[in-house]
């Protein structure tokens, strides 16, 4: 018989032979055309869901709250200080009293009490003298007699979580809290910190926006530099999003810290290099989890191709080249 005998007749031996050439080839022909194509190539992943990264929305009127928060809000009464109201030539009207948690302090012949919490002790003149306008005048000093201790807590990836005391009237931004805590770690979500503190209008604790604090470190840029108060509590999140990964034919597979600019190049550069064998005229990008770009870095290498600019969760894979 011929050698162009078809399959059907041939022996046994050879019909096996001929199924596994056809089986490699199913497999190999899409790899060996991924490497023959552009640096870049998109195409969807079955089995991948894109993460839901977006964030609740923080209501404007209380990220305006914050925003406005005045400079001499650090100076204004807590809760456990002790404070005296003196009327000048009417001493029956004065009080010493100690402020309870909820801020109410009774004043001489007045029924409601007065909400002294978030006051300085200017404003809480003049709110007093308009509690007793047409029933006296007489010249009202306010005065912090003993101070309750004044904390802001310190939460999540610094490098010292703890409570930090302030000095009655101690005036305190987000950057200076953060360098009291030893700063941020490296793994830390310095795009996303918030402050939650006490709105009392709304009697619930309320969280700010998100807060850029790479902007006020590495560009001096103090538009989210805000007030921090006594009681505030700063939570710096992990910046799980914020990474990269790489995995294969790396010296170091694993995360890496991502950053604005961060290029597949730098990425690589610090997993120290290819292995050996590594296939790097296909190296597979998959972003949003779906998506994947094949990349040739021998075309980069040849300088026929720009640099792969990387974005937050992009996950790398370095394959081994088939020999």
């Amino acid at each position: 018989m011929g050698p162009d005998r078809n399959l059907t007749g041939s022996p046994p031996m050879l019909k096996s032979l001929l199924r596994l050439f056809v089986m490699l080839a199913a497999v190999l022909v899409p790899i060996v055309t991924a490497g023959c194509q552009s640096p870049m190539h998109t195409q969807e992943i079955p089995g991948w869901e894109a993460r839901d990264s977006a964030r609740p929305p923080v209501d404007p009127a209380v990220e305006r709250w914050f925003r406005e928060t005045p400079l001499d809000a650090a100076g204004t009464f807590v809760a456990g200080d002790v404070l005296s109201v003196v009327f000048q030539g009417l001493p029956e009207y004065g009080i010493t009293r100690e402020i309870p948690p909820n801020g109410m302090v009774p004043l001489f012949r007045i029924t409601e009490p007065i909400d002294v919490r978030g006051m300085t002790a200017q404003r809480l003149e003049g709110a007093i003298r308009k509690t007793y306008e047409g029933r006296l005048d007489a010249y009202v000093t306010v005065t912090l007699q003993t101070a309750a201790p004044r904390t802001v807590y310190l939460a999540g990836a610094v490098n010292n979580q703890h409570a930090a005391l302030l000095r009655p009237g101690e005036r305190l931004t987000l950057l200076q809290a953060l360098t009291i805590a030893g700063g941020t770690t490296s793994t830390a979500d310095r795009y996303s910190v918030t402050i939650m503190r006490y709105h009392k209008d709304l009697d619930r604790v309320v969280s700010s926006p998100p807060l850029d604090v790479a902007s006020i470190q590495d560009n001096g840029d103090q538009t989210d530099n805000l007030v921090v108060l006594p009681g505030d509590t700063i939570v710096v999140p992990e910046d799980l999003e914020r990474q990269v990964h790489l995995l294969g034919h790396v010296e170091r597979p694993g995360p890496i810290r991502w950053y604005k600019g961060l290029s597949l190049s730098r990425a690589i550069t610090e997993t120290g290099g290819f292995k050996k064998f590594a296939r790097i005229s296909a190296i597979r990008i998959v972003r949003n989890g779906k998506d994947t770009i094949v990349f040739d870095f021998t075309m980069l290498l040849d300088g026929e191709a720009e640099e792969l600019i990387l974005e937050p969760g992009d996950v790398i894979y370095v394959d081994e080249k088939w020999i």
